[in-house]
């Protein structure tokens, strides 16, 4: 073995004081960029948190409507008290099941009836688009017991329907609309933009939640009723018409509207109507059945009609209300059955 001088000596353990020092130093490298690493992560973490699951969760009602949609669950009930906030200290009648009084929506009046116990925030509501000579308005309209046996027929129907469906849980509105023989006329399509405020309005200050209402039009009504279902058909559930006037049709287009859009139109004449014949709602019915039957073949689920034998045109609503409004009570689409 040959031998190793001081010198060749010195070279290896310099040779070996570098290789030890650089490793030393790559360890040292790794080790601080691992933790760079996760120090980086971890801000990013708190800096910019995912937002998926804060858009799912802070949209309104979002994750109630889908529940319903999945399960039909009605959703959990208000607190009394604020049930009782939304009822004026002075309305117009009130029972253990339900609240009436006037509001004033975008300049004209709205007889509101809220029921004592609400579906919160999805309640249904239901609008009655009243006829020519009805006027809704506190001076004209009184609910008192007097007033009633003096046989004041619209406050009388009014406030019996209010009952009806407070009683299964709806919100009713009657919206004065701008028509009647003491006010300005005010054209179809002014109405049905009235209408649309109204609803709006509505829902938003008692059933935030709620997608779609559902539409109650009597005679000369009946053309600002369709013309809103048309013009609003996302927001219309199903529309009764009783004793519909002519170009009730024209408005709704009721061919091109409820295949699309799944709105249920219900239709009741009485045969006894001489100020609108029994004809023109029978003529109606059968028009819309022809136009809807060319693009589904579901038409007859879509539209019915119901002939009353013993009604005359102001009858229609006083003495059969129950019968007309019972039957098929059609809760907002996503939480009952709205049709039978």
């Amino acid at each position: 073995m040959p031998k190793l001088n001081l010198r060749t000596v010195l070279k290896i353990f310099a040779i070996f004081c570098v290789i030890f020092t650089l490793g030393i130093a790559s360890v040292k490298l790794v080790t601080t960029s691992v933790k760079d690493a996760k120090d980086t992560k971890t801000q990013v973490q708190t800096k910019l948190p995912t937002t998926k699951p804060t858009a799912a969760t802070n949209l309104p009602g979002q994750a109630m409507l889908q529940t319903q949609a999945k399960t039909r669950i009605l959703p959990p009930v208000m607190s009394q008290a604020h049930i009782k906030s939304l009822c004026p200290k002075k309305p117009v009648y009130q029972d253990a099941n339900m609240c009436l009084f006037f509001d004033k929506i975008a300049g004209d009046y709205v007889l509101v009836a809220i029921p004592r116990i609400l579906n919160s925030p999805a309640t249904p509501v239901v609008v009655y688009v009243r006829g020519q000579t009805e006027v809704i308005s506190p001076h004209v309209l009184r609910f008192d017991a007097n007033a009633l046996q003096q046989n004041h027929k619209l406050a009388s129907k009014l406030k019996t329907w209010a009952k009806i469906y407070t009683s299964h849980g709806y919100i009713f509105i009657a919206p004065n609309l701008f028509m009647g023989p003491s006010i300005p006329q005010k054209n179809t399509n002014q109405q049905a933009k009235a209408l649309q405020q109204v609803v709006n309005s509505v829902i938003k200050s008692y059933a935030p939640a709620t997608r779609r209402v559902s539409l109650v039009a009597f005679s000369l009504g009946s053309r600002p009723a369709a013309l809103f279902a048309r013009q609003n058909p996302d927001k219309v559930n199903h529309v009764k018409f009783l004793a519909p006037t002519t170009l009730t049709d024209y408005y709704l287009q009721c061919g091109a509207i409820l295949p699309k859009h799944q709105i249920y139109v219900t239709i009741y004449h009485g045969k006894k109507d001489v100020n609108i014949s029994y004809s023109v709602g029978r003529n109606f019915y059968n028009t819309c059945m022809q136009k809807i039957s060319k693009t589904t073949q579901k038409a007859a689920q879509l539209v019915k009609f119901h002939t009353l034998p013993n009604d005359t045109h102001w009858t229609l609503g006083y003495t059969n209300s129950t019968n007309i409004l019972l039957p098929n009570i059609p809760y907002s689409r996503g939480m009952l059955q709205p049709h039978n």
